[in-house]
């Protein structure tokens, strides 16, 4: 199988040895900046590497250091990454990695950001945590003298009281979204919403989830004929995982699903999952290796009588997935491999991998490719009847097909 090929060519290259970061900084007051440094050479050569920052509010801000666009001429490399956590917001993590005279030197910081934040207040939270953990560096550099260092003391000195969280860590967000488009002979109108409410602790991550889409659009083919495509997809999802140490964790899925474009009156798809992290959470941001199994059972309804004669059935279906990524100064690479099977007929399969990689070639040059191949075996919901000529055109019924792919690349 694919992913059985993805995991031994990809194990040797995910196990091997990276650098270990030194224990994280302790916390440093806020810096106070010299003027804006002018001695040239003098002060520390820094490369950012941050695709959600404010690099301009950076440069603006914290005044003590050179900023070079090349990393390899660079005194430091600040790597920032993030993830989102489990009420909505992002944990960042910035690496400080030194070069040259400051070789071997890893330094590492980490701050939250909270959905409700805005633009401002997240972006002075990076600036304060860049200031800090640049300020042990140009302490060694020509331009220490003229180095200041401020305390903000707290409003109090009384420790803060946790109160209860009355919501008990769960997160809601609720959207609803539409637009219309058109002109004379045309008319497109989309409404689509979505609910979600989800809770994150340390031992338990609980997900669910509803959606609904309505797609029409209308064509005046000439004066007397009118052409009306619609398109309606529902659904809702449930997850519940328990942690099982550092590595190790298990679940179950529920998905629900009702689609003009895939034939489904009803799907409904439950299974139990496991999952192993070959790396441990704390370095999830920087390298990642996750294996998930999954097997349970599939209902479905159709709207049209199927291929197989069928107007609802039930099978038992399992997948296995294995996913690696890994994100480095030097770009980020993505592989991904998935197999799923209809157990009742193991000819009914879908095999897939996808990969991308974003590679920094030369100073200020970054190449990116991607791609992803799917063959496709398992398309049981196909209506006998066929698809009409517009409905082809108009995309509202799915396809029988022996493969999907995309490619992409670029320079940036």
């Amino acid at each position: 199988m694919i992913a059985a090929l993805l995991v031994t060519a990809v194990l040797p290259i995910a196990l091997a040895q990276e650098p270990q970061p030194a224990a994280q900084s302790a916390g440093v007051p806020a810096t106070m900046a010299a003027a804006p440094d002018t001695g040239g050479g003098e002060a520390v050569r820094v490369y950012v590497d941050c695709t959600r920052c404010d690099f301009d509010f950076l440069r603006t801000e914290v005044t003590f250091v050179n900023y070079v666009r090349d990393r390899q001429v660079a005194d430091v490399v600040v790597f920032v990454t993030s993830m989102s956590t489990g009420g909505g917001g992002r944990i960042f993590t910035v690496a400080f990695l030194g070069h040259g005279a400051f070789a071997g030197r890893t330094d590492t910081l980490t701050y939250t950001v909270n959905p409700t934040n805005t633009p401002v207040e997240n972006r002075a939270i990076f600036v304060r945590t860049v200031s800090q953990g640049l300020m042990g560096y140009a302490a060694h550099s020509t331009l220490a003298p003229h180095l200041s260092i401020r305390y903000l003391p707290p409003a109090s000195n009384a420790p803060a009281r946790q109160g209860r969280d009355p919501w008990d860590y769960w997160v809601y967000q609720v959207s609803v979204n539409g637009n219309l488009s058109g002109q004379s002979a045309t008319a497109d109108n989309n409404l689509s919403g979505n609910l979600s409410a989800n809770r994150t602790t340390e031992q338990w991550k609980i997900g669910l989830s509803a959606y609904a889409s309505y797609n029409r659009s209308r064509y005046d083919t000439d004066s007397v004929t009118t052409f009306v495509s619609t398109r309606e997809s529902y659904g809702g999802n449930a997850l519940v995982v328990r942690s099982l140490g550092g590595h190790w964790s298990a679940g179950a899925s529920l998905n629900v699903q009702r689609s003009s474009y895939s034939n489904f009156a009803l799907r409904l798809r439950a299974a139990p999952a496991l999952e192993y992290d070959v790396f441990p959470y704390a370095r999830a941001q920087r390298r990642s290796l996750t294996l998930r199994y999954t097997a349970g059972l599939e209902y479905a309804r159709y709207i049209e009588k199927t291929l197989y004669g069928v107007t609802y059935e039930g099978r038992p279906v399992h997948s296995l997935a294995v996913s690696y990524s890994v994100r480095q100064p030097w770009g980020s690479i993505n592989v991904s491999a998935s197999h799923s099977q209809y157990l009742h007929d193991l000819s009914k399969l879908s095999d897939g991998v996808s990969a991308g990689l974003n590679l920094r070639v030369l100073q200020g040059v970054s190449f990116n490719v991607n791609g992803s191949y799917t063959r496709v075996r398992d398309q049981l919901y196909l209506p006998a009847a066929g698809a009409t000529a517009d409905a082809i055109i108009a995309r509202q019924s799915a396809l029988a097909t022996d493969y999907r792919y995309y490619a992409g690349v670029g320079f940036s």
